[in-house]
Order: structure tokens, then C-alpha cells, then sequence
């Protein structure tokens, strides 16, 4: 019964937990997983590319939060104010990835490579 009990408070602490994420931990979860999913020998090639592919499908798959984020005034003033919705976001996205995500920085680290001669 107590299994049961500690079964059920987890999946609820889950499930609330999951729900208070922010717009850019959602989107940044979103393309994680697209990015986690790329082999790893296309990186050197295409790294950027993929890279960005996967933020602009995040962006996609989030379109229906984003949406409602911004319908609020003060949010969309702020951020237009600064660089526009998508562009400010996008770079909200990237600082979470950055924390967060093994593979986008495994991305960062293989891009700078290619820069460095």
C-alpha cells in the first residue's frame, strides 16, 4: 500500500513539477532531445546547421505556448524592446541549452574547433 501511496505522490510532484517549467526550459527540452538524437559524426560537417534546425523545430513543436506567453503586453514589450520575440527567446533558449544540454554543448564544442585553425 505504501508503494502504491510513494507511487502516486511522485507522479503527481511530476506532473506539477513538469507544469511550472518556463517557456524557455520547454523549448530548450524540445530541442535537446532533437539534438541528442543527431549522430555524432555529422557535427563536424553540418554542426550548425543541425544546430539551428533543431531550435527552429523547437520553436515549432512550442508554438502553441510561445504564442500564449506572449500574449500578454508586458512581455511582448520587453522583448521587442531587446531583439524582437523570436531572437529573444532564441537566446534564452541557448543559455538554458547551454546549462542543461550535453549535446548542444558538445554542438558549441565542435563548432569552435572548426573556427580555430
Amino acid at each position: 500500500m505504501k508503494k502504491i501511496f510513494y507511487t502516486l505522490a511522485f507522479v503527481l510532484v511530476s506532473t506539477v513539477s513538469y507544469s511550472q517549467l518556463t517557456l524557455e526550459q520547454q523549448v530548450a527540452d524540445s530541442a535537446c532531445t532533437c539534438l541528442s538524437a543527431i549522430d555524432t559524426s555529422k557535427i563536424n560537417s553540418q554542426g550548425n546547421g543541425l544546430k539551428m534546425a533543431c531550435l527552429q523545430k523547437a520553436m515549432l513543436q512550442n508554438q502553441e505556448a510561445i504564442t500564449k506567453e506572449y500574449s500578454t503586453t508586458q512581455r511582448k514589450e520587453e522583448d521587442e524592446a531587446k531583439r524582437g520575440l523570436q531572437g529573444s527567446l532564441m537566446i534564452k533558449v541557448q543559455n538554458v541549452l547551454s546549462k542543461n544540454c550535453a549535446a548542444y554543448r558538445l554542438f558549441q564544442q565542435k563548432v569552435q574547433e572548426r573556427r580555430m585553425p
